[in-house]
């Protein structure tokens, strides 16, 4: 499963970046699902396991990763984490230079030869990867999302959003 992060603008103007709802809904069904069979079918031999499992996809639905861009304050704040034991940074638009978006390629050829019509030929296994992530003043770059994606069109969008939200430069390198 890939975490994508949706760009929603509020209506006070901020730009939220988070997790599609559809993944809590995901796990949290799947623990609900066990818990229901749980009390449904109470079978004395089986054991822990069923409740073990239904607190991992609780713990798992209640992971969260949040970018709040916000004009009013001119701050930055990232939330990620589970739902109550969280990590929060927070950014000044101050700090910020720009937006990036850096793509890269991962991987390269392969050691062993293909024989194909008597003749040897290189195999391939590359990766396009796509880095969208905010630079500080300081040089340091903080990633907002690292992805691999066949088209940058998602993540420009995004990328032109947070610009235009923090009113600094957006930069494809």
């Amino acid at each position: 499963m890939k975490l994508k992060l949706i760009p929603r603008m509020k209506s006070d103007g901020v730009l939220v970046l988070s997790l599609n709802y559809g993944f809590r809904i995901i796990f949290y069904s799947i623990a609900i699902i066990i818990a229901g069979n749980l009390l449904v079918d109470d079978q004395p031999g089986a054991g822990a396991s069923p409740y073990i499992f239904c607190l991992i996809f609780l713990v798992f639905g209640s992971y969260q990763d949040t970018w709040l861009f916000n004009p009013a304050t001119r701050k930055v704040e990232r939330k990620h984490g589970l739902l109550f034991l969280f990590r929060k940074k927070v950014i000044s638009f101050d700090q910020l230079r720009g937006v990036h978006l850096y793509s890269f390629t991962k991987g390269g050829m392969r050691t062993d030869k293909r024989l194909l019509d008597g003749k040897a030929k290189w195999g391939y296994s590359t990766k396009t990867i796509m880095r969208l992530y905010l630079q500080t003043t300081e040089g340091r770059g903080i990633d907002v999302e690292v992805t691999e994606e066949r088209e940058p069109t998602r993540l420009e969008k995004t990328g032109n959003a947070i610009a235009s939200t923090c009113n600094i430069p957006f930069l494809e390198d």
